[in-house]
């Protein structure tokens, strides 16, 4: 196995603590959404990652914007909040933004069909964008 990609809630709860206490991490991917709890959740992982030497590989923004229908323009759907946060201001490398979409959505209730390498919606082509980014950030095992 290559990688193993572990999906966790957002923050520095047991979940982190318990996989940092009983695992040796190559390297974590944070994602945020652009709303201010977000990311201070984010911020807040980075530092218990960080204390705990786990090397961070680069955030994901998720729900990042919506492409306008009719113009092709990009919307921001979420507030996006002045104030610095740990993340933003760290030198993690921004792996992809990924936006607020119905494609996405429904890709997600139909198993992910997105991700699967014979997709050809152009939604599938941020996903391997960000995991070109993953795997050529990873620290080698």
């Amino acid at each position: 196995m290559d990688y193993l990609r572990v999906d966790l809630p957002p923050g520095t709860g047991e979940p982190q603590q318990t996989l940092l206490r009983e695992f040796r991490i190559d390297g974590v991917v944070l994602v945020t959404t652009p709303q201010d709890l977000s990311l201070l959740d984010t911020g807040r992982a980075l530092g218990l990652f960080r204390q705990a030497q786990t090397p961070a590989i680069g955030v994901v923004k998720n729900m990042s914007y919506m492409t306008c229908p009719h113009c092709g323009d990009e919307i921001q759907v979420f507030h996006r909040s002045e104030r610095p946060w740990e993340v933003q201001d760290s030198e993690l490398e921004m792996l992809g933004r990924v936006p607020l979409n119905l494609t996405i959505s429904r890709g997600i209730a139909e198993d992910h069909a997105l991700l699967k390498p014979e997709s050809s919606a152009p939604e599938a082509a941020v996903f391997r964008e960000i995991a070109t980014r993953v795997s050529s950030k990873a620290p080698a095992a």
